[in-house]
């Protein structure tokens, strides 16, 4: 738990860089909620990205999913582990 803490520490900033970007272009309004989905695969990568509502900002949802790419968790033995995380704009 600790090292997915400090794993999102790093690379959210990452997404918050998407919800600027995705407002300053008028893509998205102050206030709206999205939340992200994904797995972390042994390996310590990110697989099954999905964001909910998915239809709202395409162009948001690419950016996550290419920021998301670049996040490296510890591997680890075991299943894989699910992340959800509540992203706001604002």
């Amino acid at each position: 738990r600790k090292e997915i803490e400090s794993v999102h520490a790093e690379y959210l900033p990452l997404l918050h860089y998407c919800l600027r970007k995705a407002l300053a272009g008028g893509l998205v309004e102050r206030g709206q909620r999205f939340e992200v989905f994904w797995a972390i695969t042994n390996e310590g990568k990110v697989d099954r990205v999905q964001v909910m509502p998915s239809d709202e900002a395409p162009e948001l949802e690419s950016c996550i999913r290419r920021a998301l790419k670049l996040f490296r968790y510890p591997r680890y033995p075991g299943e894989r582990r699910t992340v959800t995380l509540p992203l706001e704009v604002n």
